[in-house]
């Protein structure tokens, strides 16, 4: 487990610009070694978004939700974020790393640079949330999700996601480089894809991001 104060390398997803603030939010990543091979990790960072989502709400806050596969917003705007790594043999093992940011307090001079809607925990709750007990609680929490996963995959997970699923039957954008496919949202398939409703039936999507 590393848990970091400021990150000067961080990525986002679709090559988004990072923005750390020194001291103020969590950042934290944890290496878990699997037996499994690499393509049954895929589900692993929706299993990071239960697991935040869960952990902010035993914290006391309430209104939060996923977005497939890996953002937890409040008010249609990113509180967290998640990203997964993973390496190793295609038939395992294989090494995971998951990244998990939570933003606590983030300066207006600092979010200009996120070309997303944003928000912290100072701005959305009403609590003083401690950032020392949210990683205590969220790393218990990720190690035993990590050992349930390897025993079971995202099983013991779709009901969990679903009670912080803020998109169900809503339409969105599926967006895969250039490509943006459009559907009605009707959640996860037992594999982690999402699943996306049209004039032509049900399909799974596996990569991008919703929109």
């Amino acid at each position: 487990v590393w848990l970091a104060e400021h990150q000067t390398e961080g990525r986002g997803r679709r090559g988004r610009n990072w923005v750390s603030t020194f001291g103020e939010n969590l950042y934290i990543s944890i290496a878990w070694r699997f037996d499994l091979p690499m393509s049954e990790l895929a589900g692993l960072s929706l299993v990071a978004g239960v697991v935040v989502c869960e952990v902010l709400a035993h914290l006391g806050l309430k209104g939060h939700s996923l977005k497939w596969p890996n953002d937890i917003l409040v008010g249609q705007r990113k509180l967290s974020g998640i990203l997964v790594e993973a390496s190793g043999e295609a038939d395992g093992p294989a090494t995971a790393v998951l990244g998990i940011g939570v933003n606590f307090r983030l300066p207006e001079a600092q979010g200009v640079q996120i070309d997303q809607p944003w928000t912290d925990l100072s701005r959305v709750s009403p609590l003083s949330i401690s950032r020392n007990r949210m990683a205590g609680i969220l790393i218990d929490r990720l190690i035993l999700a990590c050992h349930l996963f390897a025993a079971e995959r995202l099983a013991p997970f779709l009901d969990r996601w679903e009670t912080f699923d803020g998109f169900s039957g809503q339409p969105v954008n599926l967006i895969r480089g250039k490509q943006t496919i459009e559907g009605i949202y009707r959640g996860i398939a037992p594999s982690g894809a999402m699943v996306l409703e049209d004039a032509s039936g049900r399909s799974e999507h596996h990569a991008g991001e919703a929109d």
